[in-house]
């Protein structure tokens, strides 16, 4: 068996990439029609920076990984944590769609432990990824 490395997928962000075009479509209008405070244009940018900037983070920050028996999750850039649940303690686990996620085939999978839980979040076929990790409960638990 290989292992599945995952990140979250950008579609799930498209709600912030909206949110931030309208921000930006409305700081670039109100300077033309209106005059605005300064703290309100800083207050604009800032939100418009962490609207396009927190799906990046979340992309680069966490990493999923399916090994042959268990399940990781890697959080860091240059220093790294490291949470596993193996298959066999493996209690729970979750499938989540929402509209939006429907729509673009996108969801998250969380998987639950006796002491943690991993939330693969925003990740692309979350179905197939869902399937995969039944199996390999299956294949661990029939050992």
């Amino acid at each position: 068996m290989k292992i599945v490395k995952l990140k979250s997928s950008r579609r799930s962000f498209i709600g912030n990439y909206i949110i931030g075009l309208i921000l930006l479509f409305y700081l670039s209008f109100s300077f033309y029609l209106t005059e605005l405070s300064p703290i309100l244009v800083f207050i604009l940018i800032v939100l418009i920076f962490l609207f396009f900037l927190e799906p990046e983070l979340e992309i680069v920050y966490h990493t999923y990984l399916i090994e042959e028996d268990c399940i990781s999750r890697v959080d860091g850039v240059l220093s790294k944590k490291k949470i596993s649940i193996p298959f066999q303690s493996i209690a729970d686990q979750r499938l989540e769609k929402g509209l939006m996620g429907r729509l673009l085939d996108f969801g998250n999978v969380i998987v639950s432990g006796f002491k943690d839980e991993i939330k693969i979040k925003g990740i692309r076929k979350p179905e197939k990824i869902y399937k995969l990790i039944e199996e390999r409960i299956r294949k661990v638990k029939n050992k």
